[in-house]
């Protein structure tokens, strides 16, 4: 039995993508998006301590994905990956051994306009996260929106 590596993702895109070809003329893709979280820091759930974190993530693509990347990633759209995670050593043009973390996609949506484009108020033209998320199951059991549960709680904060 194959154990599950899926990842799921939102975000922003922080560069323009990078395209290249393989050898053998395979299209590839790379881009890195931004990751925002918010939580209650608080131990008092009357008491609203917001804190943030911010965590880049690099994602690659192959073929009609990178293909897809190409033509409607840029800069600042916020976009909707799914994919596996990859994790490979690598050594660098120094001869120092590297470790890199990345998102493998298998899909990749454009959710919205880019932050200084989308004027206030006007709604975007790409279809919200909300259209696109609702066809994802969450598993019986797992923590789900209204669960009572809070993040305060999780013990890895």
């Amino acid at each position: 039995m194959n154990d599950l590596n899926q990842v799921v993702l939102t975000g922003r895109i922080t560069r323009d993508p990078d395209i290249r070809y393989t050898p053998s003329g395979k299209k590839t893709a790379r881009v890195s998006i931004v990751v925002n979280r918010s939580w209650n820091a608080s131990k008092d759930p009357s008491v609203r301590d917001w804190k943030e974190e911010a965590f880049f993530v690099d994602v690659n693509a192959w073929t009609f994905v990178a293909d897809k990347i190409e033509k409607s990633a840029e800069k600042g759209l916020r976009v909707l990956v799914t994919g596996r995670l990859s994790i490979r050593d690598y050594t660098a043009n120094d001869g120092t051994k590297k470790r890199a973390t990345e998102i493998v996609a298998t899909t990749f949506e454009v959710i919205g306009a880019p932050q200084n484009r989308q004027s206030a108020g006007e709604p975007s033209e790409a279809a919200g996260e909300d259209d696109l998320l609702k066809d994802f199951e969450v598993p019986e059991g797992s923590l789900q929106q209204g669960s009572g549960s809070e993040d305060h709680d999780v013990p890895f904060n």
